[in-house]
């Protein structure tokens, strides 16, 4: 996965030309495969959507965009800071489905399912609440979760 230099979010080259990863980066974990100089990326087959929206709300994010064919992404409502990256692989067509339809209630997937497109409110006690827009763009379904404090 390369990284620009220059980013303060990515990994930073060093005089030998070995980069580091970003520090919200996990540690590598053995067994996942890569290219030793580069972050080991983690699977979001067990993953929950309820753990990247925590994740968000250490890293103090604002919101959560999850697409077909990247990892998922945390937006910061921060002067001059990019969205960050999560430490996980792309996400597939099957992750998303997955990660969208574990949300919902049986009427709420048939809503979506008919008219291809969702809101509502997502609430983890205690923590947070999320004002959640899933859609469909260019045949793939699309979510984005946002803090509503």
């Amino acid at each position: 996965m390369p990284y620009p230099e220059s980013s303060k979010e990515g990994p930073a080259a060093s005089p030998s030309g070995v980069r580091t990863p970003p520090p919200w980066l996990p540690p590598a974990r053995p067994g996942l495969g890569g290219d030793e100089d580069e972050p080991r990326l983690q699977s979001l087959e067990d993953v929950h959507v309820d753990d990247l929206l925590l994740l968000m709300v250490e890293l103090k994010g604002s919101g959560v965009i999850l697409t077909v064919g990247g990892p998922p992404i945390i937006s910061v409502d921060e002067p001059r800071c990019s969205p960050r990256l999560t430490p996980y692989r792309p996400i597939t067509r099957k992750d998303i489905e997955r990660l969208i339809f574990e949300l919902l209630t049986e009427p709420q997937a048939q809503l979506l399912k008919e008219r291809s497109q969702l809101e509502f409110i997502h609430e983890l006690p205690g923590t947070a609440r999320f004002r959640v827009r899933i859609y469909k763009h260019m045949s793939e379904w699309c979510a984005v979760f946002h803090y509503a404090p």
